[in-house]
């Protein structure tokens, strides 16, 4: 009786351990053969190892251009605007410059009867001049101003007016085997005049010019020993001194 008991204890106790599973087993639900596809990529996304690489794209088919159709004449060249600020002087129209440095004979006028003369065009209608040489009353050099009422155009008129100053030097005449010797003084002169500037292509330029120029020193003459001059060294002082009629040209080359 004794024993039957424990058997039956054992037996309950049994029983009573696998009742879980065995409502555990009744509510797991059946995977269907379809469903199973389906739950195969959840598996393999688990193994970053055993996913299948991404498919590349399908490479996009080139396309070739198409030939561009042309005009059947060509469009025409844009216009080049030259400026005052261009660094090359062949890009500028003619007559247009800055600066212009020239060579020039004449008589009586601002750069001697042999000199050079430079002009810095600050504006198209006005320029700044110096001008220095040789002349018969020595070194000469001196400023002047220009006026081109045209602007810069190939044949601009201008007047002008400056100053000279006349360095001087020293000279001689011998009569019967006596020099006299005389030393010619520092001289300002006036100056004014007209004339023309014509420019060659764009890079030279021709000028000529006519005016009057006024000596503004009169007792410009100082004779060693003192005492007047004689005839001839007062003929020779006339000849020599910077007034009256004005003429001269120039030949340059302009920049821009």
């Amino acid at each position: 009786m004794r024993t039957l008991t424990r058997r039956a204890r054992a037996g309950i106790l049994l029983a009573a351990s696998l009742l879980p599973f065995s409502a555990l087993a009744q509510t797991t639900p059946e995977i269907s053969p379809e469903a199973a596809p389906e739950s195969a990529p959840a598996e393999a996304s688990q193994d970053p190892a055993q996913e299948a690489a991404p498919a590349s794209p399908a490479p996009e088919a080139v396309q070739s251009p198409q030939p561009e159709a042309y005009p059947s004449s060509p469009p025409p060249a844009p216009e080049i605007i030259p400026t005052r600020k261009s660094l090359w002087r062949y890009s500028a129209q003619p007559g247009a410059t800055q600066l212009d440095i020239g060579a020039s004979v004449g008589l009586n006028s601002p750069s001697g009867i042999y000199g050079g003369e430079v002009e810095y065009r600050m504006y198209p209608i006005l320029g700044l001049r110096v001008s220095g040489g040789q002349g018969a009353w020595g070194t000469r050099v001196g400023p002047q101003v220009r006026l081109y009422p045209l602007g810069e155009v190939v044949l601009s008129p201008f007047l002008e007016a400056g100053m000279s100053f006349n360095f001087g030097g020293e000279t001689w005449s011998e009569i019967d085997g006596v020099r006299t010797y005389a030393d010619m003084l520092l001289t300002p002169v006036g100056t004014l005049a007209v004339g023309s500037r014509l420019a060659l292509g764009r890079l030279f330029f021709l000028s000529s010019r006519v005016g009057w120029s006024w000596r503004l020193r009169q007792d410009n003459v100082q004779i060693r020993g003192g005492g007047d001059p004689d005839v001839i060294t007062a003929a020779a002082l006339s000849l020599f001194q910077h007034e009256g009629f004005v003429i001269s040209g120039s030949l340059g080359v302009s920049f821009f």
